[in-house]
């Protein structure tokens, strides 16, 4: 069995990011955009999926419920972005497609 890795604030940021870019229904392993966000950060697709469903749990206008187990550092952004708003987001996406964009300069041809 792989060792277990808690996430980091930036690895939870990008996540972040990605939960406002995908619709809720989105939020599954086989999602492309996970896949490249699990890629870009060493964790699997599924893990990237429960984070999103974690997210979701804090979400204080979420329609319907999220996953039941959300840390605390997914909390913690949530407080973050209430007191940020639009500029944690910002610093999120930038992140996310920082952090995408190596990937894919690491594997074009």
């Amino acid at each position: 069995m792989a060792d277990r890795r808690n996430w980091t604030w930036e690895e939870t940021l990008r996540a972040f990011a990605l939960y406002f870019l995908i619709p809720t229904g989105q939020y599954h392993k086989s999602n492309k955009e996970a896949i490249a966000l699990a890629d870009s950060i060493g964790r699997s697709p599924g893990s990237v999926a429960f984070k999103l469903g974690n997210i979701k749990a804090w979400d204080p206008m979420r329609h319907g419920t999220g996953l039941s187990h959300g840390s605390k550092l997914d909390s913690r952004v949530w407080e973050k972005y209430l007191e940020r708003g639009d500029a944690l987001l910002e610093e999120a996406l930038g992140l996310l497609t920082s952090n995408l964009d190596a990937q894919v300069g690491d594997h074009s041809i």
